[in-house]
């Protein structure tokens, strides 16, 4: 016992000498990490039984690229874990680190990052006693997929599927997958050390590929093909996280919320639980508890670095406000919390279908006029990405112009007109659209968005960014459709539209005297909307105060 005791203390004074040892410091309060650097006589136990690693370091993984390489999970307090990184065809290529593990018996360990490529790593970690070693680990760009049921619908169910589950052998693709709870189980109050039943699968199989987000994987796909023919592949990845039903206050973190007088004041009014008081007594509805998502699903995954976040919600709670507060909250505090700095992640939003009860199917929509909800949670992200703190980062993906199509045969077990079963052109657009955003793509794949206004006494001219070579319709029409103004006495009118020049459109004679507020594919059911881009991308849809 003393033989090793010595020996595990010069392994980790040579750590410490060759400046190997982790020196970190967590703002989290679920993961502590004890830096051995100035104390190399450390004091340290043997330990009874074996660490355990979080789920997401497990073989087959994929750590963020450039960015530090965070290796955590839970071990008796007072053992040492050492961990070694190298590469498989290069065993001299070696990055080591230790920790002494807290009281707490959660434990950290950061590496210096790596650039993302195509070699394939070997991660061992050890207490000096029981060992660890993760195979197939890869450094490649990282994102999670967010959301409801739209971004849950799995690849096997989609219509155009096809194309992704024939010849299945991406091997330079990766998914992370975790288990729901039930709807009515018991739901955790705190946030949890791990994810369920947490693991990784490599995209070379159908069988590893079929239960993933349809959106999620044909982004995944689409980006790395993309990058491919441009020279600039590395792997891509993506970590599962949507659930069907889902409010976004179960995706929030307790505190986060607590610390926004908006949204507190919007649960007050509510009568939504923000405390344990009734927790768990929801029945079915326990997962919509405020953080309950939060807590089970995604903060046992922010000591991981990711690239951004791919978002599809509102279903369950289509309205402007309080999402206008909602939207910003989740950017900034997934942000925060898996950065831990003031970078914020991208986002992508993709809005929601046109819907608005009746089966778009059977022909025009009959509630446009009264039903306002879709419309109202697009608005809700239309401003939070007029906010400049924003705009570089979040991009809105519209999708009014995709086939609303819902039922199929074989049925799809949740059919309903509010899951549209064609998936795979959001997919694709979402990846051009990050392209653009972060990968510095010669072609503007973002889609257009309003920029600014002027107004005469009759007309009205609107301009846009991103669009392309020129504005255009999407069904050939000499007009824009569902433009709109909105006089000060409550009327909104649809007037005609015409694109005048490149990057703007134009409302003739109209007496803007009695116009408050102008609009573009302000309706729940929007599919009538026509305006676009060159590239044929949907113009996002918007309104905006006259003056």
């Amino acid at each position: 016992m003393f033989k090793r005791f010595i020996m595990v203390i010069l392994v980790a004074m040579l750590l410490v000498i060759t400046g190997c040892a982790s020196n970190i410091e967590l703002t989290t309060s679920t993961i502590e990490t004890t830096t051995t650097k100035d104390t190399p006589n450390i004091d340290y136990k043997l330990p009874t039984k074996k660490f355990i690693l979080n789920s997401l370091i497990s073989n087959n993984m994929m750590f963020q690229r450039d960015k530090p390489i965070r290796i955590f999970g839970e071990a008796e307090p007072h053992t040492i874990i050492i961990v070694k990184l190298y590469k498989e065809e290069d065993p001299t290529y070696i990055k080591e680190a230790y920790t002494l593990v807290p009281e707490s018996g959660a434990w950290l360990i950061e590496l210096e990052s790596e650039p993302g490529s195509f070699d394939q790593y070997i991660l061992e970690i050890t207490d000096t006693i029981y060992k660890e070693t993760i195979r197939n680990v890869v450094f490649g760009d990282l994102y999670l997929t967010g959301g409801q049921s739209n971004m849950a619908l799995k690849l096997k169910y989609i219509i155009d599927n096809a194309k992704y589950m024939h010849n299945v052998n991406e091997r330079n693709l990766r998914i992370f997958y975790q288990d729901d709870l039930s709807n009515s189980v018991n739901y955790p109050y705190e946030a949890q050390k791990d994810v369920v039943n947490g693991r990784w699968r490599v995209a070379n199989s159908l069988a590893n590929i079929e239960e993933a987000s349809a959106i999620g994987y044909v982004f995944m796909y689409e980006l790395y093909h993309h990058l491919k023919v441009q020279g600039k592949a590395i792997p891509i990845g993506i970590i599962n996280s949507a659930r069907g039903g889902s409010s976004i206050f179960s995706w929030l973190d307790r505190d986060v919320i607590n610390n926004s007088t908006e949204l507190v004041a919007y649960l007050d009014e509510n009568r939504i639980a923000r405390d344990e008081k009734g927790w768990n007594t929801k029945g079915t509805n326990n997962y919509n508890q405020v953080s309950a998502l939060y807590n089970s699903k995604i903060a046992p995954l922010t000591n991981f670095h990711i690239k951004g976040v791919i978002w599809y919600q509102g279903e369950s709670n289509a309205t402007y406000y309080p999402n206008n507060y909602a939207i910003p909250t989740l950017i900034d505090s997934w942000s925060k919390a898996f950065n831990r700095d003031n970078e914020l992640l991208p986002f992508l939003l993709i809005q929601l279908h046109p819907y608005d009860g009746t089966d778009p199917l059977l022909g025009p929509s009959e509630r446009n006029y009264t039903y306002f909800n879709y419309a109202l949670h697009r608005q809700a992200q239309f401003e939070t990405v007029m906010r400049e703190k924003y705009k570089k980062t979040t991009v809105i993906i519209p999708i009014y112009d995709v086939d609303l199509t819902w039922q199929v045969i074989p049925k799809y077990p949740n059919e309903a007109i509010y899951h549209p079963l064609t998936k795979a052109p959001i997919g694709v657009r979402t990846a051009k659209a990050i392209a653009t955003l972060l990968y510095e793509d010669e072609v503007d794949y973002l889609p257009p968005i309003y920029k600014s206004h002027t107004f005469t006494a009759t007309s009205i001219t609107i301009e846009f960014d991103h669009y392309g070579d020129y504005l255009t319709t999407l069904d050939g029409k000499a007009y824009v459709t569902t433009v709109e103004v909105y006089s000060y006495n409550g009327k909104r009118s649809t007037i005609a539209g015409e694109i005048i020049e490149p990057n703007k459109i134009r409302i003739s004679n109209v007496d803007t005297s009695l116009i408050e507020a102008i609009s573009y594919s302000n309706f729940s059911r929007n599919e009538a909307s026509n305006l676009a881009n060159s590239l044929g991308i949907p113009a996002i849809p918007f309104k905006v105060n006259l003056r």
